[in-house]
């Protein structure tokens, strides 16, 4: 930023000119009196505790073992919006409590079940919204690390290809004629203080703010596609050469493999309108049947949905919501303890 706006010849000159005013206390007497000029309470500055405080707290745990091959800067963003530090919709208001502390950085090695990160939080919900995408990512690039270090690059630079190119569809579509609607739209709608949804614009002239998009769009969308196509290819190779033991496809085989993997059973149910019957893969490669009569696809609906104002199974399975998960597997175990037959 330094170089582009003028005041350092190289990006490195810039850094030194930054390292200085860091060091000689500029920054911070720049940074107090920017809070100042904005009304803010300078007194966090030198005591952070006065800032707004999240509730609850929890940690994201790693699910195996490996490597930090990266960090997806852009979901991570994602999850603290979802926790409400940003808006997901407009009229959504934004709680500066909340956030991410990460604990690893690119590179450093991660052991299955140690914390990736701290999810400060106030919502549940949210929270475990959050902290599932936040496992998910990790499973990503856990795995990945295990890959060799040319076929991380490949999916690495296939990756940034496909983000380029959508970043150059989405250009387009800002600068053709209803893109230009949709912008005068927004900003009307601000101006006014309602719904852009309920605006209905036509931009009859748009003149100079709007170009004919239509060759270049239908040139980046077909190097978007084969962009895809390589980056799929390049994550295939990356699943091939990976050796943490995450399976590629649950088949049989693997299935099995993850069973001796847990050191015990999992069990998969399937409910018809006349009975059911449950597969319970154990640890030693053996797989059995368990007959079970009672429990029809009404049984196992009431679970997963709920039923009567109980939880169902669904909620806490899905959205990562461990307290409501705990609260209703008593309610499957005993029915599935009570009616194998």
């Amino acid at each position: 930023m330094l170089k582009l706006g003028g005041r350092a010849s190289t990006p490195r000159e810039g850094k030194q000119i930054a390292e200085l005013l860091i060091s000689s206390g500029k920054a911070l007497d720049k940074f107090r009196q920017m809070v100042t000029l904005q009304n803010g309470d300078v007194r966090v500055i030198d005591n952070p505790e006065r800032l707004p405080q999240a509730q609850h707290k929890m940690d994201a745990i790693s699910p195996s073992s490996g490597y930090v091959a990266a960090i997806q800067c852009e979901q991570v963003g994602t999850a603290c919006v979802i926790l409400g530090g940003g808006r997901e919709r407009k009229e959504d208001a934004v709680d500066p409590a909340v956030g991410i502390v990460l604990h690893k950085k690119v590179s450093d090695p991660v052991t299955a079940g140690e914390p990736l990160c701290t999810i400060h939080y106030n919502s549940k919900a949210r929270a475990a919204r959050a902290r599932t995408l936040v496992e998910v990512l990790a499973v990503a690039e856990i795995a990945m690390s295990s890959a060799s270090a040319e076929v991380r690059q490949r999916v690495a630079a296939a990756s940034e290809r496909v983000t380029a190119l959508e970043g150059g569809l989405r250009g387009l579509r800002e600068r053709d004629a209803h893109g230009v609607a949709d912008v005068i739209r927004g900003k009307l709608a601000d101006h006014l203080g309602v719904d852009a949804r309920i605006l209905g614009i036509r931009v009859t002239n748009p003149g100079n703010l709007a170009v004919d998009i239509g060759e270049d769009y239908l040139r980046i969308a077909a190097e978007l596609r084969g962009a895809r196509t390589t980056l799929r290819e390049a994550i295939a190779a990356a699943r091939a050469d990976d050796s943490s033991g995450l399976p590629d496809r649950l088949d049989a085989g693997a299935v099995m493999a993850v069973a001796k993997r847990a050191g015990h059973p999992l069990v998969y149910v399937l409910a018809t309108v006349w009975g059911g019957v449950a597969l319970v893969v154990s640890p030693d490669d053996a797989i059995t049947d368990v007959p079970l009569n009672q429990v029809t696809s009404d049984v196992t609906a009431a679970l997963l949905f709920g039923r009567d104002g109980r939880p169902g199974y669904e909620r806490g399975a899905m959205n990562g919501d461990y307290e409501a998960l705990g609260a209703v597997l008593p309610d499957v175990i005993a029915t599935l303890g009570t009616t194998v037959t």
